[in-house]
C-alpha cells in the first residue's frame, strides 16, 4: 500500500493485511459488499502495528481463528475503526498498548469476544461505540484494564 489514502473497490479480498504506514483505508462501497476474508486463519485478519493515525472504514472483516482478531492494533495511537462488520472472528477488535483510539459504528457478530483492551499503562481514553452486537459467546467480553474507557452498545 502506498500513499495516505487507500480506497478498496467492492468485492471479496482473501488476505491478511499488515498495515505498515499511516493510512486511511476505506471501502468505495459499504461494509456489506467489501469483504476481507482471512487467507490464514492462524493470524489476525488486519494488523496495525507501530503506526500512528490509521483509519479502517467500511469493511466486512471475517475469518480469524479462535485466538486471533479481525482487527489487531498494537502500539498504534490515534487510530479509527469505524463502519465495519466484524464477523466470525475469534475476537472482533483487539487493542494492545494503543491509546487515543476510536472504535465506532461497527457491527460485531458471531465472535468469541467483541473486543479487548489490554494494558495497564495507558493514560488516555478509548472510545468504543458498537452499532450492533449479536451472537457473541461473551456479550460483555471486554477485558478493560484501562482506567478511562467509554463505551456504549446496542444489544439485539
Amino acid at each position: 500500500m502506498s500513499g495516505r489514502y487507500n480506497n478498496r473497490r467492492t468485492g471479496t479480498y482473501t488476505e491478511n493485511l499488515n498495515i505498515n504506514k499511516s493510512l486511511i483505508i476505506r471501502s468505495s462501497g459499504s461494509s456489506a459488499d467489501t469483504i476481507i476474508v482471512a487467507n490464514n486463519t492462524n493470524a489476525h485478519v488486519i494488523t496495525i502495528q507501530d503506526q500512528n493515525s490509521v483509519t479502517m472504514k467500511g469493511f466486512n472483516i471475517t475469518g480469524a481463528g479462535t485466538n486471533y482478531s479481525g482487527i489487531y492494533v498494537l502500539r498504534s495511537p490515534n487510530c479509527v475503526i469505524e463502519d465495519n462488520i466484524l464477523h466470525n472472528d475469534g475476537l472482533g477488535v483487539y487493542l494492545k498498548t494503543s491509546n487515543n483510539n476510536i472504535i465506532r459504528n461497527n457491527t460485531a457478530s458471531k465472535n468469541l469476544l467483541i473486543g479487548t483492551v489490554q494494558d495497564s499503562t495507558l493514560n488516555s481514553p478509548i472510545t468504543l461505540l458498537f452499532r450492533t452486537i449479536r451472537f457473541q459467546t461473551m456479550v460483555m467480553g471486554f477485558m478493560f484494564v484501562v482506567p478511562r474507557v467509554k463505551y456504549s452498545q446496542e444489544i439485539l
